[in-house]
């Protein structure tokens, strides 16, 4: 995030303050040149998270949002022809920022050129699975501890050995044949990444509990983000595979995939 980006608050150009960096529940839009992509998906996780945090709704205007995206990313020269992420921020009083974050590496939503090796960690944060500052600083956090063990990415799990997720989203993987994705947190990613197993793939989707005794003989740990499609290479010593992650990760996202989780 730079302070000298266009910024706009509740759909007008503003300037930076202290306020910015308030309390707040967030979503991270992938564009395509300057048009936002499941703006629509996006505004109804923040919706239910306002109301679950705030106890109050947020009654989004998706074309608004849409036009700010475009006219910010114009105004700070962004190319038209690359993939951007630029971040909707949502604060308790019910007033929402949007700037631009970054030039994604990558022109669509598709598998990562990285596979990191991940650590167990356990904790109870009642609201782990709600997009949140505070979570955002915690994965931050959890991520510069796991570089001590030569990890960069950390499992969470809660006292009873379930697992929360892995770098802040919904842990998915292969155990027994079986394609298992983490209850808990929602997001965009893991709708569509759900959506592209369905279509490409032919075992069972099931989404439910995983327990960190299952996660350790899955065959294959992956799970995605704003970034897009994240394979695990290891977890805890144990060597994983890469096939689901790399059939779906091929994927070109198409105008169906968008409308279903628009």
């Amino acid at each position: 995030m730079q302070s000298g980006s266009t910024i706009y608050i509740n759909g007008k150009q503003a300037t930076w303050g202290p306020a910015v960096e308030a309390p707040y529940l967030y979503q991270q839009i992938r564009t395509r040149g300057h048009s936002a992509l499941r703006v629509a998906e996006h505004c109804r996780i923040l919706d239910a998270a306002s109301q679950r945090l705030f106890e109050r709704e947020f009654k989004a205007d998706v074309r608004q949002i849409e036009e700010c995206i475009a006219s910010l990313l114009a105004r700070d020269h962004y190319s038209k022809e690359l993939s951007h992420i630029v971040e909707l921020r949502l604060y308790a009083e019910g007033e929402y920022a949007l700037f631009a974050l970054e030039t994604s590496l990558y022109a669509d939503f598709e598998l990562r050129a990285l596979r990191p090796r991940a650590m167990v960690f356990s904790d109870d944060n009642p609201l782990y699975d709600l997009p949140t500052s505070a979570a955002r600083a915690t994965t931050e956090l959890l991520r510069k501890y796991a570089e001590r063990y030569g990890c960069s990415a950390v499992v969470r799990t809660d006292r009873n050995g379930i697992v929360r997720g892995i770098d802040g989203v919904a842990a998915m993987a292969v155990i027994d044949r079986e394609i298992v994705v983490s209850q808990g947190a929602e997001s965009v990613e893991k709708s569509a990444t759900i959506e592209r197993l369905r279509k490409v793939r032919r075992e069972r989707i099931t989404v439910r509990d995983i327990s960190i005794d299952e996660l350790r003989r899955a065959d294959e740990i992956f799970y995605a983000d704003v970034r897009g499609i994240t394979s695990i290479a290891e977890l805890e010593g144990e060597v994983l595979s890469d096939f689901v992650a790399n059939a779906i990760g091929g994927c070109t996202t198409t105008d169906d995939d968008i409308e279903i989780l628009a």
